[in-house]
């Protein structure tokens, strides 16, 4: 994700969810958080838990996502 939105938009990219909340909790604090449903160490749901906790960053614009690893056909 980030290598489409970036060069366009300035991105700070985190491999876990541990390091999502120190990314995210950084200054520049950021205006918009794109996160995956699956990480690494802590999922999605309680980095947005913990995000929302944050009253520095409580009112940032949040977007879950879900990353398939895999496709596969619906019939």
């Amino acid at each position: 994700m980030s290598k489409i939105l970036y060069p366009t938009y300035q991105v700070r990219a985190a491999n876990s969810g541990v390091n999502a909340l120190k990314a995210a909790a950084s200054e520049p604090y950021p205006e918009l958080i794109l996160l995956d449903v699956i990480m690494p160490g802590m999922d999605g749901y309680t980095v947005l838990s913990r995000l929302k906790e944050n009253h520095t960053i409580q009112n940032v614009s949040i977007r879950v996502l879900a990353h398939l690893a895999k496709t596969r056909k619906i019939e």
